[in-house]
């Protein structure tokens, strides 16, 4: 399982997490502390695209058939969110 934060832009993530795929269903915290660039924030953002995505792989890159799910936040309002994985990479 990879829980990853983007900006609006794409590219790298710019927080992201990794937990076994064993942990879902559950409630996961994704924070400056899991920043992919030191001293950076989500709440440096307006708005990012968060993504939880069940790797078969086991690898970060999405591939088909890994199952996922997103959703657009401001992270400056919203505290939590809620996603469901129920798409699949095509």
């Amino acid at each position: 399982l990879f829980i990853l934060a983007r900006t609006a832009a794409g590219g790298p993530p710019v927080a992201a997490i990794r937990r076994p795929a064993a942990s879902v269903p559950g409630a996961f915290t994704l924070s400056h502390a899991d920043a992919m660039v030191p001293r950076s924030s989500l709440a440096d953002h307006d708005e990012l695209t968060v993504v939880a995505r069940l790797s078969a792989s086991g690898q970060p890159i999405a591939q088909p058939g890994d199952w996922f799910a997103e959703t657009v936040v401001n992270p400056k309002q919203a505290s939590s969110v809620a996603l469901v994985i129920d798409q699949v990479v095509q």
